[in-house]
């Protein structure tokens, strides 16, 4: 890859390398997921339970990830017949549903985390942990900018 001055980059030439970077990592990623035999969407309701506390509401899986309530069910239903996760019925109402994920679905969540974590800590080796602060920074101003 050739390097160009700071002064010469043009914002497309940064924007695209952003882009590229991007695509890149998130095809090591895709691999990872791949390997889990789950389907991208199923992959990410599993990562999002084994963040939280405590189990979700299946309505609050369907807001969070902009699907359907008919589609949670459905993702769940296939994620509980193959071990990742159980629901149980909330003890206020029975028509409320609590999704945890099963040990199956923890360790599957574990050894993902282990190799996003693998994934994160090779493209960053090497990298002075001041520009990454800089750089980390710069990302945020971005993102505000877009906001706007």
């Amino acid at each position: 890859m050739q390097e160009k001055s700071n002064a010469m980059l043009e914002p497309c030439t940064v924007i695209g390398a952003m882009l590229a970077t991007a695509r890149m990592h998130r095809k090591q990623a895709e691999r990872v997921v791949r390997s889990t035999g789950l389907h991208p969407t199923q992959h990410r309701v599993l990562m999002y339970l084994s963040y939280r506390k405590e189990p979700c509401k299946q309505k609050e899986l369907a807001e969070h990830f902009e699907l359907t309530p008919a589609a949670v069910v459905q993702m769940l239903d296939k994620l509980e017949s193959d071990g990742y996760v159980m629901r149980e019925a909330s003890e206020c109402d029975a028509r409320c549903k609590h999704v945890s994920l099963t040990e199956m679905g923890c360790e599957t969540a574990m050894r993902s985390r282990e190799a996003f974590h693998t994934i994160d800590a090779s493209v960053l080796d090497g990298i002075d942990p001041e520009e990454l602060g800089t750089f980390y920074q710069v990302l945020l101003r971005m993102q505000e900018k877009l906001k706007e």
